[in-house]
């Protein structure tokens, strides 16, 4: 099974739909309100996987990362 990628919230409207920055490669992904699992909005963390949509690879199973993760995850990093 292939892993969670990770991302922000760069934004999400009242249309629906909005925009994840990876946290990895800095590219911008779109999501739409029905690949979400939880309640976003800008600059949230997120964890989510990826599907090819009729216009492209978009984020599907969007959910919010737990802030004590986001802070172990940087801990990773550093200690790297």
């Amino acid at each position: 099974m292939e892993s969670k990628l990770k991302g922000k919230v760069k934004f999400y409207n009242d249309k629906g739909y909005g925009f994840i920055t990876n946290t990895e490669t800095g590219k911008d992904i779109f999501f739409h309100h029905t690949g979400l699992l939880d309640k976003v909005k800008a600059d949230d963390p997120v964890e989510y996987e990826t599907e090819e949509g009729e216009r492209g690879l978009k984020a599907i199973n969007v959910q919010l990362v737990k802030v004590k993760e986001v802070k172990e995850t940087k801990k990773e990093k550093i200690t790297k």
